[in-house]
């Protein structure tokens, strides 16, 4: 700051005077406008007019796709590009699967480009910006968006762009130019509750099969249908055998312990049955930082018992996760100061020892905006709530559960709500099945389970 500078400025476009607004402070634009700038020193001289469009912002809806792989499908081209737009004109060379947006190691040329394509899964609605370091050119579309534009040739240098995105699956594309020299490309981005990073390749998803690895499109299987009783023999025999296990609820109404208000008689349902308000119970997150917690001693009291396997809550109705979840910031990694994946811990811990890693999930998630129905003494409103992509948000959770942490059961609970049914049981009974044909799931998965 300078201090004998005072800056006034305009939002109607025009250039600012000595009788414009000044600046004291942050302030609020609500509508679209066109803000310009300057500074005038004590002594009459005036800065440059600095500006900037400001436009409300429309967020793009998710999409949903299945039979989807992590990672990105990446497009090369050989050849001198002075733009990015180039490519389009020039023949392929190839293309392949990749986990993020690294170059592919068998690239060899001084001039190169390459177009990488898939889909970004965020957490929660918000404004996200996105940043592209390149050196040459490169840019990031989203939708048909173009975010960021950092094209032609330069060295490594830096821009960023801004987007509204609801939360859920969006088509990403980066576009990347080398020309010569040193290559170098990197892509961030920052949103609600996240601080600027790298996007990781944990987010990163891709219906692109690699030709070269044999990989094709699989059907969608009806298991309820199809599977015979022999089959259905198998894959029970190893629970008949098991008999005893260690099932276990952990989570953050661990915090207050049962006790709200002066009442000590509450257990893991304690959100809705103290009635205590969604943000105000999101204030245990910070309080819960099991530092003593030891997974592999957890697995060798449960052995040393005689039990055969552990189910653990991956999230309960509260909707907070103990494990590190791409499609939202309220779990253990990114919510607490315990910072550490425990889920992850217990499963590496499980199989060390011989032991089966099962996983507790709650259909219902008392915290998520799109969750129907809110509770009856609730006052959050259910205008913009959409039940269809709450579903789409559990689904993005159980493939990450699975694939992940490869859990031998999914013991799922929270059946009995209104927005629940038998259809919406049976899709997502075979979307897991899908993805992992062998896991037993409970009766929970649908309408009247009763246990």
């Amino acid at each position: 700051p300078i201090c004998d500078m005072t800056v006034r400025y305009t939002l109607d476009g025009t250039d600012p005077t000595e009788d414009s607004i000044v600046y004291e402070g942050p302030f609020v634009i609500r509508n679209n406008c066109q803000l310009r700038a300057a500074g005038w020193f004590s002594n009459g001289t005036r800065s440059r007019v600095l500006s900037g469009v400001f436009e409300q912002a429309t967020l793009y809806e998710p999409i949903e796709k299945d039979h989807l792989m992590p990672g990105l499908k990446c497009r090369y081209y050989e050849g001198q590009f002075y733009s990015v737009k180039a490519l389009d004109n020039n023949p392929l060379q190839k293309a392949m699967a990749t986990e993020n947006f690294a170059f592919p190691k068998d690239i060899q040329k001084d001039h190169f480009g390459l177009i990488y394509d898939g889909l970004i899964q965020v957490p929660e609605d918000g404004i996200y910006s996105f940043y592209t370091t390149s050196d040459d050119g490169s840019q990031l579309w989203i939708h048909d968006q173009l975010v960021v534009d950092n094209d032609g040739l330069h060295g490594q240098f830096e821009r960023s762009g801004q987007i509204g995105l609801k939360g859920g699956l969006h088509p990403i594309q980066v576009r990347f130019i080398e020309y010569g020299g040193d290559e170098y490309l990197s892509v961030s981005y920052a949103g609600p509750g996240i601080s600027k990073k790298q996007v990781p390749a944990k987010i990163l998803f891709t219906d692109f099969h690699n030709p070269s690895s044999g990989d094709t499109q699989k059907p969608m299987v009806n298991y309820l249908q199809e599977e015979t009783r022999e089959e259905f023999d198998r894959r029970m025999a190893w629970w008949r055998q098991a008999r005893f296990g260690l099932f276990i609820h952990w989570g953050l109404y661990a915090i207050p312990a049962g006790e709200w208000d002066g009442k000590k008689d509450y257990g893991e349902w304690i959100l809705t049955s103290a009635q205590i308000p969604v943000e105000q119970y999101k204030q245990f997150a910070p309080q819960f930082n099991p530092v003593e917690f030891d997974a592999a001693e957890w697995v060798r009291m449960a052995k040393e018992a005689g039990m055969k396997y552990i189910v653990i809550t991956s999230k309960h109705h509260d909707g907070f996760c103990l494990f590190d979840s791409a499609v939202t910031n309220y779990d253990i990694t990114d919510a607490t100061p315990f910072q550490r994946d425990l889920l992850k811990e217990l499963t590496a811990e499980c199989k060390k020892q011989g032991i089966q890693m099962c996983f507790y999930y709650s259909i219902i998630d008392w915290q998520h905006p799109d969750y129907l129905p809110r509770r009856s003494w609730e006052d959050r409103s259910s205008k913009d709530a959409d039940f269809q992509r709450y579903i789409r948000y559990m689904k993005a959770q159980l493939k990450e559960l699975i694939e992940q942490y490869d859990p031998a059961v999914l013991w799922f609970d929270g059946e009995w709500e209104e927005t629940w049914n038998h259809e919406a049981g049976v899709k997502l009974y075979n979307h897991v099945r899908n993805l992992i044909p062998d896991i037993l799931i409970n009766n929970r998965v649908g309408t009247g389970g009763g246990g």
